[in-house]
């Protein structure tokens, strides 16, 4: 018998599967993701008012410098909110300016609004995945050329 032919518990749990497969999580419909440790203050706040508005809860995104792979420009840590960029090329890209806690503010909020969109999904397609390996690759590229 197939599944559609008639309710059974089988087609019920594969309809079940289905429906939360495809229903946005809670944290996607919810929150705003903004700018937070990482960028200046106004920054911040001129970003979360723009970004957010007076929608609901936002979440703060944080865009920090850590050691990742050389291979790798950035990585995304979902569940602690953070952008980490690769600090093997933090020199490069602050071309000889004092490091901070709120450094390269152009590339950092670029990087957040490239992928803001994505920043607060709990699952990942294959289609995401790539699209993270190509921005990945084309910044490895851009900042080779820095060096």
């Amino acid at each position: 018998m197939a599944l559609d032919a008639k309710p059974s518990p089988m087609s019920k749990f594969v309809k079940r599967a289905e429906d939360v497969y495809r229903k946005k999580t809670v944290i996607e419909q919810e929150f705003v993701p903004v700018p937070g440790r990482g960028f200046g203050g106004a920054v911040r706040r001129r970003s979360a008012a723009y970004l957010a508005g007076v929608k609901g809860p936002r979440r703060e995104i944080n865009v920090l410098w850590m050691n990742l792979a050389a291979d790798r420009f950035f990585d995304i840590d979902r569940d602690a909110g953070n952008i980490i960029l690769n600090s093997l090329y933090r020199a490069a890209i602050l071309c000889g300016a004092r490091s901070s806690l709120n450094d390269a503010p152009v590339i950092k909020i670029l990087v957040f609004l490239v992928l803001r969109d994505d920043l607060l999904r709990e699952r990942e397609s294959k289609r995401f995945t790539e699209r993270l390996e190509e921005i990945n690759e084309l910044l490895m590229l851009a900042i080779r050329e820095v060096d």
